[in-house]
């Protein structure tokens, strides 16, 4: 081999070099680029499922609201009805 091959080789090296270090260099722009777009994804997802699930807390909490006076009804009609009750089997009895 002469000197001037291995010039050539080294330049041809240097250049394959250099185009690999510029494809990687772009391959990791791309991938910075999709993850930047992934984050935000992300970030909107949970944005979205913590509106649902405040959503769904209120719903929840309105529904027990709605339970306990209810509850509170039933409670005071049935204490209506066992005092009308006594009195009357008292007099039965």
């Amino acid at each position: 081999m002469s000197d001037h091959l291995s010039d050539e080789d080294w330049i041809e090296n240097k250049k394959f070099v250099l185009h690999e270090l510029e494809r990687l260099h772009s391959d990791l722009q791309t991938l910075a680029e999709k993850r930047s777009e992934d984050k935000e994804v992300i970030r909107t997802e949970i944005q979205q499922l913590g509106e649902k699930l405040a959503s769904s807390q209120e719903r929840l909490s309105r529904d027990i609201a709605v339970l306990k006076t209810k509850a509170g009804m039933w409670g005071a009609g049935v204490a209506l009805a066992i005092s009308l009750a006594i009195p009357i089997l008292r007099d039965v009895m």
